[in-house]
């Protein structure tokens, strides 16, 4: 996850942009992001966990006793 340190680094305030604005925009645009990040690590935790069940579920033959 982007920590709000990281983020203020890499986003500056626009020219001639208030401070209120700037930091507004800001916690807009910083809310967005940790939700986004939040909804990958939730939608790879539960295709991990998807995996792993289908993984348990295929039979997997084993061919030296068939012979």
């Amino acid at each position: 996850m982007t920590t709000l340190n990281e983020f203020r680094i890499n986003h500056q305030p626009a020219h001639h942009e208030s401070e209120k604005a700037y930091f507004l925009r800001l916690s807009a645009e910083y809310t967005q992001l940790n939700k986004r990040e939040a909804r990958l690590v939730r939608k790879n935790l539960w295709m991990n966990r998807l995996t792993t069940m289908v993984n348990r579920l295929v039979s997997k033959p084993n061919l030296l006793r068939l012979s």
